[in-house]
């Protein structure tokens, strides 16, 4: 009896404790009103495609948006979670970054900045547009509500911006330049540098081929997966706004080829003239249900050994 009050106890634990969590820091959303969105949430929804959103803030509404409104609309965001704890690759980055904000949100494919405002003031006129005007409230119910208006009347107010020029997230490059991973975010954020112009590559190419980028003839995205089609008429790089990270294989014309970090975060990869197809594949996914099976197989057998001291106490 013993053992099996004590296996009782095992498994009430991570029971007790993920209700404990969820109640903590998680509450129930309304379905039909998460579903409906609002007139911002909407408006992101049908405008931005592949490209990101920007956030300013990240507390209060703009939290629940980035963790719950955002993800089931399909809104693709830009943002660092838990600061204290990043690297101090994407330390640097960042600091670097806010030297120069609009190439920040240039180069990682942002085309809607969401920010009170007042900070229309401390951002070129020249790189954002605002699109929408818009106040947080309260119904009678309690219930958020988001209303547009045609112009600010207080500080209070919430804009949507538009940036004018923003990388898409694939980008056919005709001009590059080498810099090693250390110096990537000052050249980045330079003033002298236009990342609309020229993307930055760890990688021993040869002489840039021409200037500026085009977009590729169609991009297929899967769940782990991405097919890109392009017109390579010359050499050319092709950026991935997507983080560098080990897992991503590519593939130029059924060929594997290397993938290289540019513009410090992003994805490269060289595509000689006369190449048409481009791959991007992610492992992720397989070591993602490796470990899934693992758990599984390890709660199964945790649930085994319990029932089988169980019996063998109660033959004893």
């Amino acid at each position: 009896d013993r053992v099996k009050a004590l296996g009782f106890a095992l498994c009430l634990i991570p029971v007790v404790d993920s209700l404990y969590v969820t109640g903590k820091y998680f509450t129930a959303e309304d379905a039909a009103s998460l579903k409906k969105g609002n007139v911002v949430v909407n408006y992101l929804a049908e405008n931005q495609g592949e490209q990101r959103v920007f956030t300013f803030q990240r507390d209060g509404v703009y939290n629940r948006w980035i963790a719950v409104d955002f993800p089931f609309h399909g809104i693709h965001g830009f943002w660092f979670w838990q600061a204290p704890r990043l690297s101090q690759d994407y330390k640097d980055y960042l600091s670097s970054g806010n030297n120069n904000l609009a190439a920040l949100l240039q180069s990682t494919s942002v085309k809607y900045a969401l920010a009170p405002v007042g900070v229309m003031n401390q951002l070129p006129a020249d790189v954002f547009t605002p699109v929408m005007f818009y106040r947080f409230g309260m119904d009678a119910e309690k219930k958020l509500i988001v209303q547009s208006m045609a112009r600010p009347s207080s500080a209070q107010d919430q804009v949507v911006l538009e940036l004018r020029k923003t990388l898409p997230r694939f980008s056919l490059f005709f001009n590059w330049k080498k810099v090693v991973p250390e110096q990537m975010s000052a050249e980045l954020f330079s003033k002298q540098h236009d990342p609309m112009v020229e993307v930055l590559v760890d990688a021993d190419l040869s002489a840039p081929t021409g200037k500026g980028f085009v977009e590729p003839v169609s991009v297929e995205w899967k769940t782990s997966s991405v097919k890109v089609l392009v017109d390579a008429r010359q050499d050319a790089v092709l950026l991935f706004t997507q983080r560098f990270q080990p897992q991503w294989k590519a593939y130029v014309d059924g060929k594997e080829t290397p993938v290289f970090r540019s513009n410090v975060l992003a994805m490269g990869v060289h595509v000689p003239a006369g190449s048409e197809e481009i791959v991007f594949k992610c492992s992720a996914k397989k070591l993602g249900t490796g470990l899934q099976i693992l758990g599984l197989m390890i709660s199964l057998g945790s649930i085994a050994g319990l029932i089988l001291l169980g019996r063998n106490a109660h033959s004893n």
